[in-house]
């Protein structure tokens, strides 16, 4: 069974300034909640590590593999650190040049900059499916 996974080239940028520190500490509701939040997720990430170096593939059950999806990115450190800084500078390259060019030559810019993103997620998703399904 073949699905077919599609994003769409429309995107809509909207301009902004990156928040200060101070705003950040804010979203969350207190500090021993961010604190607990990256507890459980570096337990998860530790936990899907051991499975997957343990664990032959063909051995792993769809369950497991469910609780891999959106943590790809973590399974190796160099991975995470790698993807990070792609992000970063993604970012900050779409907030510079808002100052540079207008609406529509933005939009180009930044669909051109997220393209290796984009296929990187179809062909996770496609990965997913195919396994999953």
């Amino acid at each position: 069974m073949n699905k077919q996974v599609s994003f769409s080239e429309d995107i809509r940028i909207r301009c902004f300034q990156y928040p200060s520190r101070e705003e950040v500490s804010k979203r969350w509701h207190n500090e021993r909640d961010k604190y607990l939040f990256t507890q459980e997720m570096t337990r998860d990430v530790r936990s899907i590590r051991y499975l997957l170096s343990t664990t032959p593939m063909e051995s792993l059950e769809k369950e497991a593999l469910y609780g891999c999806v959106g943590l790809e990115a973590l399974v190796s450190g160099k991975v995470t650190r790698f993807v990070k800084e792609k992000r970063r500078w993604h970012a900050r390259s779409i907030v510079e040049m808002q100052h540079h060019l207008g609406e529509e030559p933005l939009s180009a810019y930044a669909i051109r900059r997220s393209s290796e993103s984009r296929e990187r997620a179809q062909k996770l998703a496609a990965g997913y499916s195919e396994i999953l399904s």
